[in-house]
């Protein structure tokens, strides 16, 4: 354990400051790493394995370690559709939370009929190659393109309807209790999920209600606990703490020293953060980006490099060679004409009337600042305005002012608390909506009516091994400063966020707002999806409400148990 430990520390190093994350297979010891962290796996439980144009697909992301517990090994998944041309057609990424996530991706009618495979890794996994992602076959059925040839057969002359074929369900010690049989149109379900098995009780699940047809999902298959050493280079880094930003700096000349230099990351506006990472020998950063951010701009820029020395260049993410990908062939035929039909009339009719029922997305809390809730902040509005920034500094920022030192430059000094700055060893941090600014004139020359706030920090911040002089951060009412900020020093990047978590939208008709939809059509075939169930006792109740839509529907728990066994329960229900 305390060898596995160190690893794990030693990697979180050095992902975060020298070492070049897509290849690291000159500095460490490969064998060693993949021992003491081991190999992770991946199995998605998601709605449906044959989809239509209009309807989403919802999963659930679990991700176990070598011992099938949930894994700590990285905090960053990544999920994929792929078509049969090897192109992502589809793509998401998710904060991993105890080893899992879950999101859902809607399936637009730019997307053609196909036979996909829905991909999910985590970075780590990349060195054991696609032939450790967990894959699974989906279909899409687009009926609003006349061009269906990936789907048909070579004669459309068969008329019976492709049936599931049916395979063993892991259901020991799982019980469901229901009611009633059968249900009507628009009633609500009622049922009871128990357990006494401790191991069940404390796994982690998701369950679906879907109505029963040959569009249809998959029974999932066991987890593997193989665990191999990996023999290809490079070697990826695992995202232990988020997901990694990496490049490297190029000076101007040879003679530009790029070693130790410290590269900023501001990403911006409504949850600004920073992050700084130092280089190695050669240049090579890495910046961990811990907390998914809620805007995708961010400005990259090196510390220190007042005359343009250096240029960023990011490595570009890897792509992933899907070429050995073996597609499921999916055929429609003429049996199942109405029942497609049917289904696409009441995915356009569900999506005309979404407004009414939308899902909710869950919004992170406001974070504070990078620096946390110190130094004194200044808000301009209670004080007597003044037109220039200069005199706003003068006559209410008394613990910072403008000076001009050896150049002709004006720069900004902050009164320091236990020790005088003016000596010149440490400059102060100044930031603006989020943006480093090391030259002051573009901020000295902006119009103080446009600032909101001023807080000052006069006590010493470090970041990293990088020591400031205080903190000067501005934020402004439109939060538009980049707009006309322009440096060539710095590097406008667009980050990839994470997808974030929804509240999903719960039919309901027994209660005081039920007539708002008494009037409104219900054709939804799914009835009931739930990302997050675990039990808080050994019987737990839930209930959902019928559609307008009639048959059979199957209710699945699907999920891990606290030993990591694959549990999979299906009850049927009748609709009337």
């Amino acid at each position: 354990m305390l060898k596995k430990n160190l690893f794990i520390i030693f990697i979180i190093g050095l992902s975060s400051f020298f070492i070049k994350a897509q290849n690291l297979g000159e500095s460490l010891d490969n064998k060693a790493v993949v021992t003491a962290l081991g190999q992770e796996k991946i199995f998605v439980h998601h709605n449906a394995s044959v989809l239509m144009s209009g309807e989403s697909l919802f999963y659930k992301f679990y991700t176990l370690n070598y011992k099938k517990e949930p894994s700590t090994i990285s905090k960053i998944g990544y999920i994929e559709l792929v078509n049969e041309s090897f192109e992502v057609v589809a793509y998401q990424k998710i904060e991993l939370n105890n080893g899992s996530a879950y999101g859902d991706i809607f399936i637009s009618t730019s997307i053609p009929s196909g036979n996909y495979k829905l991909i999910a890794y985590t970075q780590w996994m990349k060195n054991w190659g696609i032939e450790s992602f967990f894959q699974s076959d989906i279909t899409i059925i687009n009926p609003f393109r006349s061009n269906q040839k990936a789907i048909l057969p070579e004669l459309l002359a068969i008329s019976s309807i492709n049936k599931i074929s049916k395979q063993k369900i892991n259901s020991i010690g799982l019980k469901i209790d229901l009611d009633q049989i059968p249900f009507k149109n628009r009633e609500k379900v009622s049922l009871t999920i128990s357990s006494n098995d401790y191991d069940i009780l404390n796994g982690d699940y998701s369950i679906v209600v879907r109505k029963k047809e040959f569009l249809n999902s998959e029974i999932p298959q066991e987890v593997s606990n193989e665990t191999k050493i990996p023999e290809k280079n490079p070697f990826f880094v695992p995202e232990m703490r988020g997901e990694l930003l990496c490049g490297k700096i190029v000076g101007k000349d040879k003679l530009t020293l790029v070693e130790n230099k410290k590269v900023a990351l501001s990403i911006l506006n409504t949850d600004y953060q920073l992050k700084v990472s130092s280089t190695d020998r050669d240049g090579n950063f890495c910046i961990s980006i811990t907390d998914n951010p809620l805007d995708k701009k961010g400005i990259l820029q090196v510390l220190g490099d007042e005359d343009g020395d250096y240029k960023i260049v990011l490595d570009e993410k890897s792509g992933i060679d899907y070429q050995k990908l073996s597609f499921k062939k999916f055929e429609l035929n003429a049996g199942m004409k109405q029942a497609i039909l049917n289904r696409s009339i009441h995915n356009q009719i569900e999506n005309a009337f979404y407004s009414v029922k939308p899902d909710t997305i869950k919004m992170p809390n406001k974070r504070l600042p990078f620096y946390g809730n110190v130094g004194k902040t200044f808000e301009l509005d209670d004080y007597t305005r003044f037109p220039s920034f200069k005199e706003t500094l003068l006559e209410i920022i008394t613990d910072a002012k403008i000076t001009r030192r050896d150049s002709d430059k004006n720069s900004i000094v902050i009164a320091g608390i236990h020790e005088n700055y003016n000596d010149g060893a440490y400059k102060p941090l100044i930031v603006v909506d989020g943006i480093v600014v090391q030259d002051v004139e573009s901020l000295i020359d902006y119009s103080a009516y446009k600032i909101k706030s001023i807080t000052v920090v006069r006590d010493k911040y470090m970041i990293g091994s990088y020591v400031f002089a205080g903190i000067f951060d501005v934020i402004t009412f439109e939060q538009d400063f980049a707009k006309s900020y322009k440096d060539a020093r710095t590097k406008e990047i667009v980050l990839n966020t994470n997808v974030n978590q929804k509240i999903y939208f719960k039919q309901q008709y027994n209660t005081s707002v039920s007539e708002n939809y008494s009037n409104i059509p219900d054709y939804r075939h799914q009835l009931y999806w739930n990302p997050e169930f675990i039990f808080s006792a050994p019987e737990n109740s839930l209930d959902f409400y019928t559609s307008d839509v009639s048959g059979e529907f199957a209710i699945s728990l699907v999920g891990f148990s606290k030993s990591g066994k694959l549990i999979h329960f299906e009850k049927i229900i009748e609709v009337k």
